[in-house]
């Protein structure tokens, strides 16, 4: 479990410690008293003179830190220094459950300022924050007395990557980007192309993956017009698949495949559009060859699936 410590960490016995704290409360007051109102107070006083001159000084002087306190938003830096001078300062940060986001950034996100308190932490806005990170899904931040502060991540799970126009992203199974693909850890995953890809891509894949022989072949599936799907298998093969029943038809390519070696063979494109039979074309470079047809007919026990 990786842990961040000695921030804001206490060290002596507990009395230095409050003497400390208060020193550090009256260093962070005396700016906030204006010399000209440090010296009007030095004025009443002596006017005053005695023992009611010092107090009425004192108060003087007690009403202008109140009043800036107040109206430079200090109070909760100064409750922060006192309750971090009595023991009750974040020492300590855990981070849990981080693969891909970074301790810095968490830290970042927390925002911690030097001397900072516990009780006087803000959690939940802390949540918020830290769960705007790109690979963050849940996020939760506890809070462990007297010191430790506990972060627990659970992160998004990469799934495939999604070109769209000119860009490459990895996104979840809920077709939701998470960061732009430039890590060649992801270049496994499958692709996706095309408008409205990223949002199709969990059930495509999920009912492609019953047939093993065209899904372990699978270099990309482009979503054409957000209507139908091509498959480019690892051969260079462009299989055109139906807008209405595309598996159906990813099943007679299996039983062509098993039957004729149709992709092992010398071919470009695959089109199984139409219900009737099955247009292949030769690749570019291919020698003739008689025994690849143009066009196979598809038995019509087969033609029902499709319809």
């Amino acid at each position: 479990m990786p842990t961040l410590g000695g921030v804001g960490r206490m060290t002596g016995a507990r009395p230095r410690g409050l003497r400390n704290g208060m020193s550090r409360l009256a260093a962070m007051s005396r700016p906030l008293i204006p010399r000209r109102v440090r010296r009007l107070a030095e004025k009443i006083e002596f006017t005053h003179g005695g023992r009611s001159g010092h107090f009425a000084a004192a108060g003087f002087l007690g009403a202008a830190v109140v009043y800036g306190l107040v109206a430079g938003g200090h109070v909760a830096r100064l409750a922060d220094a006192a309750l971090s001078a009595i023991g009750l300062g974040i020492e300590t940060v855990t981070v849990t459950g981080n693969a891909e986001t970074t301790q810095f950034a968490v830290l970042e996100k927390l925002e911690l300022d030097p001397g900072a308190s516990l009780p006087g932490f803000d959690a939940h806005a802390a949540r918020l924050r830290i769960s705007q990170l790109p690979w963050v899904s849940d996020v939760t931040v506890r809070k462990a007395y007297p010191g430790i502060l506990a972060v627990t991540l659970t992160e998004k799970l990469p799934f495939a990557l999604w070109q769209h126009e000119d860009a490459v992203a990895v996104i979840d199974r809920d077709g939701g980007v998470i960061v732009a693909f430039d890590d060649p850890r992801f270049s496994n995953l499958p692709l996706l192309v095309g408008a409205g890809a990223n949002e199709r891509a969990t059930d495509f894949l999920h009912n492609l993956a019953a047939f093993a022989s065209i899904a372990g072949r699978l270099r990309a599936a482009v979503l054409v017009a957000e209507r139908r799907w091509n498959l480019i298998l690892d051969n260079g093969i462009t299989v055109k698949l139906p807008e209405s029943n595309p598996f159906a038809a990813v099943a007679e390519l299996v039983t062509l495949d098993d039957n004729e070696e149709l992709l092992s063979r010398a071919v470009s494109i695959v089109d199984l559009r139409l219900e009737d039979r099955v247009t292949v074309q030769p690749a570019p470079d291919a020698e003739p060859d008689r025994e690849t047809p143009t066009a196979v007919p598809m038995p019509h026990a087969r033609l029902g699936a499709r319809t």
